[in-house]
């Protein structure tokens, strides 16, 4: 069977490394476990190899906002 990717998960370290630095140009380092996520643009996603029919693309922001805001959490694992 052909399998083909048709998004990547993006993890947007630049967004980490950024928020480590000015926090310790601010003044404000604290150690500990940072969470990076949509809420904080630290992650996203990249088509690949096509355009996303506009339909499919509102859906896909949608649902991306919508885990951004936290109205929509994903779930912790996948099965």
């Amino acid at each position: 069977a052909d399998a083909s990717v048709i998004a990547s998960a993006l993890k947007k370290v630049d967004v980490a490394v950024y928020d480590a630095i000015k926090s310790v140009v601010d003044n404000k380092f604290t150690g500990g476990a940072t969470r990076f996520s949509l809420a904080n643009d630290a992650t996203g996603y990249q088509v690949d190899n096509f355009s996303l029919p506009p339909d499919i693309k509102t859906q896909v922001d949608a649902l991306a906002a919508a885990m951004k805001s936290g109205s929509q959490t994903p779930p912790d694992t996948v099965s």
